[in-house]
């Protein structure tokens, strides 16, 4: 007993020590700084221990219709700036963009210890959403971004059903999504993610792992042809990195198995829902391969789907903006009218 107590305590310092040697925190390239600036925190008190945990967002004017408000939300591991190339392309449409990450992302604070869930992401959001006075939204979302708002779906839908809660939180007006793993029995993680996933020893491989392995395994999620720059590189590491990000990586990826065990819920919420619902299919993404997106149709036949080019990988926004955009506009047209 004696020494499990010992190793309780012994295990974080010694992975708090080799953070300190290996990742020490990160300068934040001059692109980030300015996104920084155009953001702001919200202050979410958390339900597990009473800590104030501060959430970085940007609220973004556009030149749409002042009533129309989208929310977009990323995925794992990097943070909104994933969303950065096709933003000015959204704002041309929307009156208003809130944008966003997720705690233990990005700008947000990055607790340690700490038991990161979907629900509590979720509770997040909504938190923020109302705290701006948000009262509905169309929702864009990516990766764990997509795992976040089922769980926010799927609660608009039972306020829904009943009279009583129906406009007790944000309406969802339409809901679409790039690439994000929804069954877990089609879902492919990367060698770097089944690692990461090892109880404790998940947390070692973040800490200790060289950064040329930590990029290696953003490349490979990417197209054969639209790799990212160096510069965009630096930056989705300085994000992942700040705050202790390397180790809170292995914290954050637990949503995985939370998808596992609540996959009927989340993927039911597009089965029952009367919104709209669209997914944007990314062919080259290694970790949601082409079962995944026949899955989906079959599984949610009054969705809608579009595909982007044969070559794109991961992140559909980052690597063609252009076509990422014309098919969400493709979307929309149809939602809007």
């Amino acid at each position: 007993m004696a020494i499990t107590n010992c190793l309780t305590y012994l295990v974080p310092i010694a992975l708090a020590v080799l953070i300190m040697v290996h990742y020490p925190e990160p300068e934040l390239p001059a692109d980030i700084l300015a996104m920084r600036r155009t953001g702001s925190y919200f202050s979410f008190k958390s339900t597990a221990n009473g800590d104030h945990l501060r959430i970085f967002f940007r609220d973004l004017k556009g030149s749409g219709p002042a009533t129309r408000n989208l929310f977009l939300l990323h995925g794992f591991p990097v943070s909104s700036s994933d969303w950065n190339e096709v933003i000015p392309g959204l704002q041309e449409e929307f009156g208003r963009l809130i944008v966003p990450e997720q705690l233990g992302y990005g700008l947000s604070d990055k607790p340690w210890p700490h038991n990161y869930t979907i629900f509590e992401q979720a509770d997040i959001m909504e938190a923020l959403l109302k705290s701006s006075g948000v009262g509905n939204a169309h929702f864009l979302c990516h990766d764990t971004g997509l795992t976040v708002c089922l769980e926010m779906l799927a609660r608009f839908n039972a306020r829904n059903a009943d009279k009583d809660t129906r406009d007790s939180g944000v309406v969802i007006q339409s809901f679409a999504f790039n690439n994000g793993g929804m069954f877990s029995a089609l879902t492919t993680p990367t060698l770097m993610q089944r690692l990461v996933l090892l109880p404790v020893l998940g947390a070692a491989v973040t800490a200790v792992a060289p950064r040329f392995v930590t990029e290696k395994s953003l490349m490979e999620a990417f197209g054969p042809r639209t790799k990212p720059s160096r510069q965009s590189l630096n930056s989705a590491i300085a994000l992942m990195y700040r705050q202790r990000g390397a180790i809170v990586l292995s914290s954050v990826i637990a949503y995985i198995h939370e998808r596992a065990v609540h996959e009927d819920r989340w993927i039911g919420a597009m089965i029952s829902t009367s919104i709209p619902v669209h997914y944007i299919y990314n062919p080259a993404d290694p970790v949601n391969k082409e079962e995944t997106f026949q899955h989906f149709k079959k599984t949610v036949p009054h969705a809608t789907t579009s595909r982007m080019p044969e070559h794109i990988g991961h992140w559909g926004m980052l690597e063609d903006p252009e076509t990422f955009l014309a098919r969400y506009w493709q979307f929309f047209s149809t939602v809007s009218k």
